[in-house]
């Protein structure tokens, strides 16, 4: 397994997958970290979500499997 060298913000995701950031913020709920999905802690015990290139990938699965139960109704 390659060690992760870089990880990309909640916001940055929404803006690359052209998804507000509350859904992503929502689907990613979703994912543990094995699944790529990390908590950047900063100051004041605030955190900002981030993913790593195998967690964009297993969101946009998740976001693809929601899409379709929705269009199934």
């Amino acid at each position: 397994m390659a060690a992760v060298t870089s990880v990309f913000t909640l916001a940055y995701v929404a803006e690359l997958l052209n998804q507000h950031p509350d859904r992503i913020a929502e689907t990613s709920l979703e994912l543990e970290p094995e699944d790529g999905f990390i908590h950047v802690h900063g100051c004041n015990d605030k955190y900002t979500p981030a993913f790593t290139a195998k967690g964009i990938e297993n969101l946009k699965e998740l976001l693809e499997i929601h899409e379709s139960s929705r269009e199934s109704y």
